[in-house]
């Protein structure tokens, strides 16, 4: 049987509370807070939602709004696309079912989620959670390391630079011919990798030289795919 304490995302993705989380997600921060506590014992029917009103001081108010438009946010990009797979799939059904499974990504994911500094981020979770429970291009694995790594792009430089390091490695997949190679590297071997620097999305210099990249930072295999599958699409 399914525990329903474990439920989270299934239950998020239900009217009528799907309904607050659309709304939620276009609100400024006073329209938000109006929002909560109108809403507030419908809303205490998630169970993660529970904690969030357990202050009354206006920062415990403030973070807690915040948080739940994050969480709206990610739950608006999972409910656009896998709201009857959730019902019908036979492998998300089997993950949702295993409570140690269930439990252990769920945990990692609302830690990260209360963490990011950004509404942006939050998609990008909802948009990678897809991606890996639906869609199957990221492994478990990669999940859990791309949560953590979203946390530590920058918040307002670090998708232009991550974009900045696809591009260029898409320049070096394009062409053959050695010299210019060299001019696309000369082009893009100073490029600032600070934003991305705690990432795990760029391959970092050594000390040493890199083929194709002749020791500038260089975007790993996995920051290439999350660029294309996640960051891509917002």
């Amino acid at each position: 049987m399914e525990n329903k304490d474990n439920n989270i995302i299934k239950s998020s993705l239900l009217s009528p509370i799907k309904e607050i989380f659309t709304d939620i997600a276009d609100m400024n921060l006073n329209e938000l807070i109006e929002k909560i506590f109108k809403k507030k014992d419908l809303l205490k029917d998630i169970p993660v939602i529970k904690w969030l009103f357990i202050g009354n001081d206006v920062r415990s108010i403030i973070q807690s709004a915040f948080f739940l438009q994050k969480y709206s946010i990610f739950i608006g990009a999972i409910n656009e696309t896998m709201i009857d797979d959730l019902i019908n799939d036979d492998r998300l059904m089997k993950i949702f079912s295993d409570k140690r499974i269930f439990s252990k990504i769920i945990d990692q994911t609302i830690i990260s989620l209360d963490r990011y500094q950004t509404i942006q981020k939050a998609k990008m979770l909802g948009l990678l959670f897809v991606e890996t429970f639906k869609r199957n291009n990221f492994t478990t694995k990669e999940y859990n390391t791309l949560i953590f790594s979203i946390e530590n792009i920058h918040p307002f430089l670090g998708i232009e630079c991550l974009k900045s390091f696809y591009d260029y490695k898409c320049e070096m997949n394009r062409e053959d011919d050695k010299n210019t190679r060299d001019e696309i590297w000369a082009k893009n071997s100073s490029l600032d990798y600070s934003p991305l620097a705690t990432t795990c999305l760029l391959k970092l210099p050594e000390g040493g030289t890199y083929l194709d990249n002749l020791g500038g930072a260089f975007i790993n295999e996995l920051g290439y795919k999350f660029y294309e599958l996640v960051v891509s699409k917002m």
